[in-house]
C-alpha cells in the first residue's frame, strides 16, 4: 500500500515537472490528472500563504510558476475543446481570478501601492492569454490534422452508438456495439441480411451490459458475401437511435482468392483526416490497424478510462464510416497500451487488456487474459498478428514473451500456408540497441530470423511506430547471417506528423502523415502475385514492390 502510494505521489510530481519545464506540452497526463491538478492549485495556494507570511518575492514567484503550469494541464485535459471560444472565455475568467489574487499579494506589501498591483493582475492576464495562444498553437501543429481533414460532411446530430465489425471468418463475424452515454436503452438489435438478398439473413438482441456494450457473434453466414447491417437501440421495444453498415465475409480458408488488405498505424485520437475516406473508397477486405489508434498515453489501472478512449476515437465521422463498411483487426502499439515506450511493466496493463478485450471485436478469446496475439485466414493469406507491448521485458531480452515467439516461428513458417503475413506493431529493421524497436532485442531478433531460414520465401511483415512508408524488399531483413530475408511494408503514419526510425530500407523511407499500406494478392492458384504499396491521403502511390510466391504441391487447394 505504502508503495503504491509513493509510486502516485511521483507519477504526479513527474506530470507537473513536465508541465512546468517541458519546451511543449506532454500528450497526457496518464491516469493522475485529477490529483495532478489539485496539486497545482495547492502549490498556488501555498505560494499566496507563503506571500503573506513569509517572503512575498518567493510566493509571488510559486503562484506564477503554479498557473503558467496549470495552464498547460487545462490545455491537455480540453485537447480539442481548447480550440472553442467558449473555453478559452472561460479558462481566461480563471486566470483573471488567479491574477487578482497575484495583484492583492503584490499590492499588499509594504511601500507599494495599488498601481502597481493592477499592472501585475493586467500582465497575468496577458501572459496567461499568450500561454493559451502558444499552448493552442502547439495543440494544432502537435496534435491537430497533419493532412486534409475529410471532405464528407459530420453526421447532423449524435449518434445513439457506435459499432466495429471484427474477427470475421467465412461463416462468421463479430460486431461489438457501444452506447452512448445519454441514451436510454434497455436492449440493442443487430438486424443482418446479404445484399442478394440471399439466406442466412438473421436478427440478434442483447441487454447492454454495465457498461453500454453489446456483443454480437454472427454464424452461419455465408462466404464471401456482403452484408448489410443495422443495428438499433431500443427503450421497451420502441427505437431511440440507429446506426447502418455493412461488411464482406472472407473466402474459405485454404481456397484461391484474390483480394487487397489495408494497414495503418498512428493517428491522434479522433483524427477525422481524409486517409480514412480513402482506404474506404478503396474498399480492402480488412483493415488492419498496427498500432496506435489513439494518443491517450494513460498509466491509468481503470478500465474506464481505456473504454472513455475508445469512445473518443468513434467520435471521428470518417473513421466511423470507414469501421461501419469495412472488417477490422486491430494490435495496439505504446500510445494506445499504456505511455510512450511503454512494456509489460506498465501499470495500465491489465485495465487496457481488459478493455480491449471488452470493446473490441478481435481474434481473441474476450473472456480470456494476457497478451492479445491473433491469427486468421483469408483464402490462401494467414496473418498473424504479435502483440509486442503486453509482455515486453517480462522476460530479459525478449521483445515478446518466449512462448509467444515459439507460436510464432510455428505459424510463419507452416508449410501449408502459401502466404503468411506477419504483422508487427514495432519496426524489425535497424541496428539502435537502445531503441523501442526489434534492433534493442537483437539476440531475439537473430534467433526469430534463424528459425525462418530459407523458409522465409512465403513471408513478409506489416509494420508500424515510426511516422512513415518504407518497403524493403528483403534485402536488409535478414538476421540469421545466412542472407535469407523477407519484404517488410512499413505503413503509417494515417494522422501524425513525419519521422524516420530504423533501416535502411532498399526502396527508400518517406515520412509523413495521411499515409497507410495496401498488401495486392492475386492468386492464380500456381503462383500468387504480391504488390506493397504505400499510398498518401488521396490515394496516390508514394512507392511500390512488387514479387511472385510459387505455390508448393504440399499447399496447393483442390481446384
Amino acid at each position: 500500500m505504502i508503495k503504491g502510494l509513493q509510486r502516485r505521489v511521483l507519477a504526479v510530481l513527474r506530470t507537473i515537472g513536465r508541465l512546468v519545464i517541458s519546451p511543449r506540452p506532454p500528450r497526457a497526463t496518464g491516469g493522475y490528472g485529477l490529483a495532478s491538478r489539485g496539486a497545482l492549485i495547492l502549490l498556488f495556494l501555498i505560494g499566496f500563504v507563503v506571500s503573506w507570511l513569509a517572503h512575498p518575492a518567493v510566493g509571488v514567484g510559486i503562484m506564477i510558476v503554479a498557473v503558467l503550469a496549470l495552464f498547460q494541464f487545462f490545455a491537455l485535459q480540453y485537447r480539442g475543446a481548447l480550440l472553442r471560444p467558449a473555453t478559452v472565455a472561460w479558462l481566461l475568467v480563471v486566470a483573471a481570478v488567479l491574477g487578482v489574487m497575484i495583484g492583492l499579494v503584490w499590492s499588499g506589501w509594504d511601500g507599494r501601492d495599488g498601481a502597481a498591483g493592477d499592472v501585475l493582475v493586467m500582465a497575468t492576464l496577458v501572459a496567461s492569454a499568450i500561454v493559451l495562444a502558444i499552448v493552442r498553437w502547439l495543440f494544432l501543429l502537435i496534435f491537430g490534422p497533419h493532412h486534409p481533414e475529410s471532405t464528407l460532411s459530420d453526421p447532423d446530430d449524435s449518434p445513439s452508438l457506435w459499432f466495429w465489425v471484427g474477427a470475421v471468418e467465412a461463416t462468421g463475424a463479430t460486431v461489438v456495439a457501444r452506447l452512448a452515454a445519454d441514451v436510454d436503452a434497455d436492449s440493442i438489435v443487430v438486424e443482418y441480411a446479404p445484399d442478394d438478398d440471399g439466406p442466412r439473413a438473421g436478427s440478434l438482441t442483447i441487454r447492454p451490459d454495465s457498461d453500454r456494450f453489446a456483443r454480437f457473434e454472427l454464424t452461419d453466414l455465408a462466404a464471401d458475401r456482403r452484408y448489410g447491417i443495422r443495428i438499433e437501440a431500443r427503450r421497451m421495444n420502441d427505437p431511440v437511435g440507429a446506426v447502418t453498415g455493412s461488411f464482406t465475409t472472407f473466402p474459405p480458408a485454404g481456397e484461391p482468392a484474390s483480394l487487397t488488405m489495408a494497414f495503418g498505424s498512428c493517428m491522434s485520437t479522433g483524427s477525422k483526416g481524409w486517409v480514412f475516406d480513402t482506404i474506404a473508397r478503396l474498399e480492402p477486405r480488412i483493415f488492419v490497424v498496427t498500432g496506435d489508434l489513439h494518443y491517450e498515453n494513460l498509466t491509468s489501472r481503470r478500465r474506464e478510462r481505456f473504454l472513455e478512449a475508445y469512445d473518443r476515437v468513434h467520435a471521428s465521422a470518417p473513421l466511423g464510416r470507414l469501421f461501419h463498411s469495412t472488417p477490422m483487426a486491430y494490435i495496439w502499439d505504446d500510445h494506445d497500451f499504456g505511455d510512450n515506450d511503454s512494456d509489460h511493466s506498465s501499470p495500465s496493463k491489465e485495465a487496457a487488456q481488459s478493455a480491449y478485450r471488452q470493446a473490441v471485436p478481435s481474434y481473441v478469446d474476450p473472456d480470456g487474459s494476457g497478451a492479445i496475439h491473433q491469427e486468421f485466414t483469408i483464402g490462401r493469406v494467414r496473418v498473424v498478428i504479435t502483440d509486442n507491448r503486453s509482455e515486453r521485458g517480462a522476460t530479459s531480452g525478449h521483445l515478446i514473451e518466449p512462448a509467444a515467439e515459439a507460436w510464432l516461428v510455428d505459424r510463419i513458417t507452416d508449410p501449408t500456408s502459401p502466404v503468411v503475413v506477419w504483422v508487427s506493431p514495432t519496426p524489425w529493421i535497424g541496428d539502435r540497441k537502445d531503441s523501442d524497436n526489434w534492433s534493442a532485442y537483437a539476440e531475439q531478433r537473430k534467433r526469430i530470423a534463424t528459425a525462418i531460414g530459407d523458409r522465409c520465401a512465403n513471408l513478409l511483415m506489416v509494420s508500424g511506430d515510426a511516422h512513415m512508408i518504407a518497403i524493403d524488399d528483403g534485402e536488409r531483413t535478414g538476421y540469421a547471417g545466412d542472407g535469407s530475408g523477407f519484404p517488410v511494408l512499413h505503413a503509417a503514419a494515417l494522422d501524425r506528423l513525419g519521422s524516420v526510425k530504423g533501416g535502411p530500407f532498399s526502396h527508400g523511407k518517406y515520412p509523413g502523415a495521411g499515409q497507410f499500406g495496401l498488401v495486392t494478392v492475386v492468386d492464380r492458384y500456381h503462383e500468387i502475385d504480391i504488390e506493397l504499396s504505400g499510398r498518401n491521403w488521396t490515394g496516390a502511390e508514394v512507392v511500390r514492390h512488387s514479387f511472385t510466391i510459387a505455390v508448393a504441391a504440399a499447399q496447393e487447394a483442390t481446384p
